[in-house]
């Protein structure tokens, strides 16, 4: 690239004056002058190698049957017993723009190319990954060049060991470009891979000027013994593969630019990791959550990748390119808290990483979100003018009879509740039914496959005129007692251990019953909600539902 030189002059006059009327009047002029000029910065691609070359020997042009790897100038892996496919390598006049040409391609082809990139100018600059040119093309006949079509693809940073998978739209001539999460996705035309040769990481990595005089010394394997050693020449390799869905008789033309900086004028600005949190799971449920880094953002370019390590451990298990939010299910978690970590990575190369915290805490709901959390429950509600909604902070239910459970109920079963070790099961919160009709209010605990059962509800059937409270010691309704419906809200606790329960209202413990219906039982499901047989609207109200399990 042409030298960036700038002259700059910088003249000062000083002068001697009289000084008082005795001395001899003299003078003298010092003038200072001089001349700066700037140093170029000109890094190149250089040394250029392909493992498929048309122009080597025959053994060499073979075709490869994996990526394989350099050792130093050469090739290493396995190659078929054939020569169809071959890659070749050459630069623009410049040598800036490193071109890849790979023809006669198929299904399973691998080409490898080694490159180096070389600071010839007279001052350090600061390399950065190279960039994926928005200009691909395609010429699905070789020898009609009518067939030549360039695809649209937004440029592209290319993150050390990571694949991209490529797919060509053959409708609009645009890609769709993913990368490789665990998994190796199929249906996709190729995929890339960029590696760095020892190693080495580029961001922000400094390449001094070249050093004509020692051509074999000071490169970048005597840089990798002392990192704080001159390094003039870094090596980079390129692994591309051709996926199932490769078009046939189709040449593939890619363009690879070098993006660098004059050093020190700009420093690439590190990204910013937002994890969203913290989170909170619930002792028992599977939960559902979405860790969301949507919120974070690069100050001087865009993310583009974005990691979750959902465990803390240090691995990442998660990774897109276009969205920072996960989800990932989290249970057989004990009560306490958790590390997660989220890291991004800019179109750079430059990456951060920031911890949060996941709590897990007792099963709760105050409803204060105005939706049912379907991580916590599930609705369940049957017949016209039956519904289940959150609002104004509580759980609200409207039932309405229709002559049978299945035509007139409203409730909330919670989702599988899991307790591996319990002795005592405590469900606590507060209910009322502001106008009574002849519906039931019910409040059980189940086991997960909802056949056996404990707790209480209040039945008001006859209008009111005989309400009462039942009682459930998991085989019949045991026992009931008159009791008025609770018309404001009235805290509860149902209290189930291995051998009985007990019901609390207030405070006051209202009954007690022997009980080993669920002793044997480790998973559970908790029902809040009631049904109403005969016709007419009734409206019950719950809150602050938990579960203590010791």
């Amino acid at each position: 690239m042409p030298a960036k030189v700038g002259t700059i002059f910088l003249v000062a006059v000083m002068s001697f004056a009289a000084i008082g009327a005795g001395y001899a009047h003299w003078q003298e002029t010092l003038t200072i002058s001089g001349v700066m000029t700037t140093d170029d910065i000109n890094p190149i691609f250089a040394e250029l190698y392909s493992n498929d070359d048309p122009d080597s020997e025959f053994s060499e042009r073979l075709d490869p049957t994996d990526c394989g790897s350099w050792e130093d100038l050469t090739w290493i892996g396995d190659r078929r017993d054939k020569d169809v496919g071959n890659t070749d390598v050459y630069t623009t006049e410049d040598e800036q723009v490193l071109n890849i040409e790979i023809n006669d391609a198929y299904p399973c082809y691998y080409s490898h190319i080694l490159y180096h990139i070389r600071n010839t100018g007279s001052c350090p600059v600061l390399i950065h990954r190279p960039l994926m040119l928005e200009e691909l093309s395609i010429q699905t006949d070789p020898e009609d060049p009518s067939t030549h079509q360039i695809i649209d693809i937004d440029d592209i940073s290319l993150i050390v060991d990571t694949w991209y998978f490529v797919k060509i739209n053959d409708l609009d001539g645009t890609a769709i470009l993913t990368i490789d999460n665990g998994g190796h996705p199929e249906n996709f035309d190729f995929s890339i891979k960029l590696t760095g040769s020892n190693k080495i990481n580029l961001i922000d990595f400094q390449l001094d000027p070249y050093d004509w005089a020692n051509d074999e010394i000071n490169t970048v394997s005597s840089h990798m013994q002392n990192p704080d050693e001159y390094c003039d020449e870094v090596a980079c390799d390129l692994c591309i593969h051709f996926e199932n869905d490769c078009m046939e008789k189709t040449i593939y033309d890619f363009k690879f630019g070098l993006n660098f900086y004059n050093w020190p004028e700009y420093t690439n600005k590190a990204p910013v990791a937002i994890t969203g949190g913290p989170y909170t799971a619930y002792y028992g449920l599977s939960n559902s959550i979405d860790l969301d880094g949507s919120a974070s953002y690069d100050p001087d370019g865009t993310i583009v990748l974005y990691e979750w390590d959902f465990d803390g451990d240090g691995t990442y298990d998660w990774s897109s390119a276009s969205t920072g939010i996960a989800t990932h299910v989290y249970s057989g978690l004990s009560i306490g808290s958790y590390n997660i970590a989220l890291r991004v990575t800019d179109n750079l190369g430059r990456s951060t990483s920031s911890n949060d915290i996941l709590t897990v805490v007792d099963f709760q709901d105050d409803f204060n979100d105005n939706s049912i959390d379907a991580n916590r429950w599930t609705i369940d509600y049957a017949g016209a003018d039956n519904w289940v909604k959150e609002t104004n902070s509580e759980a609200e239910f409207q039932i309405y009879g229709h002559q049978g459970w299945n035509k007139g109920h409203a409730v909330l079963w919670s989702n599988i509740l899991n307790y591996p070790t319990w002795n005592t099961i405590k469900v606590s919160g507060k209910w009322k039914t502001p106008d009574l009709h002849t519906g039931e209010m019910r409040l059980s605990l189940w086991n997960g496959a909802q056949t056996k059962r404990v707790g209480v509800y209040y039945a008001g059937w006859w209008g009111g005129l005989n309400p009462h409270i039942r009682f459930y010691d998991g085989v019949n309704p045991s026992l009931n007692i008159l009791r008025a419906f609770p018309s404001d809200y009235v805290d509860f606790e149902l209290i189930v251990t291995k051998t009985s329960m007990q019901y609390w209202e207030d405070g006051v413990k209202v009954q007690e019953l022997p009980t080993t219906v669920l002793s044997s039982y480790n998973d559970f499901k908790l029902l809040i909600g009631g049904w109403d047989y005969s016709p007419g609207s009734q409206h019950l109200f719950y809150d602050d539902i938990s579960i203590v399990v010791t």
